[in-house]
């Protein structure tokens, strides 16, 4: 069943960050591409419309804020591997703050 509340993003655990197998440099992350960077689950690709698949994202964590990260230091557009360089980036602090690469 489909929460009645804002969920946290379950790709980036809130965050607006996403690190995977692509971002091998220590202290780099990209934009979760699920929520935008704001931490907050937007289901833009409707995938979860269907109730049976709401049972993926157990638990269903409130959204209350975007939480933050310790280990990044710089914030890459997300699918950076398809720029050309340099790679469009901002500073943690400038995400924090509200600036995209």
């Amino acid at each position: 069943m489909k929460p009645e509340f804002p969920l946290e993003c379950h790709f980036c655990r809130g965050t607006g960050i996403y690190v995977g197998i692509h971002e091998d440099e220590p202290g780099v992350g990209v934009v979760c591409i699920e929520c935008e960077g704001t931490g907050e689950f937007k289901n833009k690709n409707g995938w979860l419309d269907d109730a049976l698949n709401w049972d993926v994202i157990k638990p269903h964590v409130r959204f209350e804020g975007r939480w933050t990260r310790e280990d990044i230091r710089t914030v890459r557009k997300a699918f950076w591997w398809k720029q050309e360089t340099p790679y469009s980036e901002v500073a943690y602090t400038e995400f924090l703050e509200g600036k995209l690469p």
